[in-house]
């Protein structure tokens, strides 16, 4: 078993190829850095001063999307790396994650990654490919074809990184049944392929954040976490007959970004409050708005319900509605 390392992009570029080089003095045996054209620091320069500071670690974006950057263009930046650092270069995709959430474009579909994955194996390979109509090809190729490595969490995203890609990176968690379910889901997609998977890579992401003490990690952490759901995808387990595996208690995963004044507001924030101000409740009883309801005479039937501030019988609220529901029964509408 390997290990690898993913790290974002939040020092500048040089802080992080140092950080590599440590990496690499460590012993791990790669690293891959987060493709978010929104931090405005671009991985593929990163990973190029990487790859001059290097002589072992592989090295690879992680991960890019088609949808972000066109093919060609990854298949190019990707043969690039391949010159500075040969044999060590991987090309990871996805279908897109924040960085498609930055520029206004939804995720790749299923159809979108499939040609996108077997169109980059093509340009590598210095055959021509289409996309949207159009032929693309690269004058210039490497002698080793650098690997297509797609990222799936999904149940068919799995199976299309086992018939299509050249190893997978797979966000599933660690849980025994959610490896042993996203590997039956990557041999589904290999036989389709006629393929095998006896050399095929396999890397498990586990996003987590470290530090000496569990509170100081989570209050470090840029975005809130919660346990992972195990099995690969909720379509998954809804066609499983067996009873879905239990969470495992050290497997976290992101949620969704904080606002920037997310942690300001919780410290204001009166105890046991999540520091959002409540909206006020409509004073429109709902028996009013019942009553409403295109007219009286419309209302099919009408029942007062017993309000959840003023219960009693003789109280201001409940007399008027009483009052009203004597109208309604003189107009033959209950």
């Amino acid at each position: 078993m390997q290990m690898d390392l993913r790290v974002p992009v939040g020092l500048p570029v040089p802080q992080v190829a140092d950080f590599i080089a440590r990496c690499e003095q460590a012993g791990i045996d790669g690293v891959g850095v987060h493709d978010h054209p929104h931090s405005g620091r671009d991985v593929y320069v990163t990973l190029a001063l990487a790859a001059r500071a290097t002589s072992r670690i592989r090295l690879y974006p992680a991960t890019s999307s088609p949808m972000v950057r066109h093919p060609l263009l990854l298949a190019s930046l990707a043969h690039s790396l391949e010159e500075i650092a040969p044999g060590r270069i991987r090309l990871t995709v996805a279908p897109g994650f924040l960085a498609v959430r930055s520029i206004g474009k939804p995720r790749a579909t299923l159809a979108t990654m499939r040609q996108a994955v077997l169109g980059l194996r093509r340009l590598l390979a210095g055959e021509p490919a289409v996309f949207d109509s159009a032929e693309s090809r690269m004058r210039n190729v490497s002698e080793r074809l650098t690997p297509v490595y797609m990222l799936a969490a999904g149940p068919r995203m799995v199976e299309l990184a086992g018939e299509v890609a050249d190893g997978a990176l797979l966000l599933v968690g660690l849980d025994r049944e959610a490896v042993t379910t996203a590997r039956r889901h990557l041999e589904a997609g290999a036989r389709r392929a006629g393929r095998s998977l006896d050399d095929f890579p396999t890397i498990f992401i586990v996003p987590i954040t470290i530090d000496d003490s569990l509170a100081e990690a989570r209050r470090c952490s840029p975005i809130p976490m919660h346990r992972i759901s195990t099995g690969c995808d909720k379509r998954a387990s809804r066609s499983r007959t067996t009873p879905r595996p239990r969470p495992s208690p050290m497997i976290w995963r992101p949620a969704s970004v904080m606002p920037s004044d997310y942690l300001a507001r919780r410290s204001t924030a009166p105890s046991g409050s999540s520091g959002r101000e409540k909206k006020p409740r409509s004073s429109t009883s709902s028996f009013s708005r019942i009553t409403r309801w295109k007219g009286l005479t419309k209302c099919p039937r009408v029942r007062s319900k017993p309000s959840a501030v003023s219960s009693g019988h003789g109280s201001a609220q409940s007399r008027r509605r009483r009052v009203a529901v004597s109208k309604l029964k003189n107009r033959h509408v209950l």
